[in-house]
């Protein structure tokens, strides 16, 4: 894909992490839950150190958002489907309005511009294979840019985590 083509959104300066936020942003990724003297007592810092690094982690967008994970086996009986999608056209406008309508779409819930044979790569919950066969038709298929899509309909899951490495990742980047 083009690079004048690839959505850059706001870019955010990077933030220099210390051992503490490092420790900290690993530990509220497994648990955020914890007390901030919970915290503290597992990395050597006090509770009020604690929440002064997380107010700061949030300020500066280390931290964008606290979510319960839902399992959807338990909650929403679904499927859950890799679409990798191919344009026919690569233009910035194509690609705008694609974006837009995967944001709005309520079962995507993953979307990656990726490089190589394929545009996008999408993760599509839908409560049945009806249900992702009717929403690929009115959102894939009505789109005159896209050339092709495949489906990958997952049978089980082996791994699933929102957790990053951030400890690995920040030592690789030194």
């Amino acid at each position: 894909m083009p690079d004048e083509l690839r959505s850059r959104g706001p870019s955010k300066p990077h933030l220099s992490l210390d051992r503490f936020d490092r420790l900290i942003l690993e530990t509220l990724q497994r648990n955020n839950q914890l007390s901030h003297q919970k915290i503290g007592d597992t990395i050597g810092l006090s509770a009020s150190a604690v929440r002064r690094r997380i107010g700061i982690l949030r300020s500066r967008g280390a931290i964008s958002a606290d979510v319960a994970i839902v399992d959807p086996r338990v909650c929403a009986p679904s499927i859950t489907v890799i679409v990798m999608v191919v344009f026919e056209r690569e233009t910035r406008g194509a690609y705008s309005a694609f974006r837009d309508t995967i944001r709005d779409a309520l079962e995507v819930t993953q979307c990656y511009a990726t490089l190589g044979a394929y545009d996008f790569a999408l993760v599509v919950q839908a409560g049945s294979p009806e249900h992702y066969e009717a929403w690929a038709e009115s959102t894939l298929m009505a789109n005159p840019s896209i050339r092709r899509y495949d489906s990958f309909v997952v049978s089980s899951r082996t791994k699933f985590s929102t957790q990053m490495n951030i400890v690995a990742v920040q030592d690789l980047a030194v």
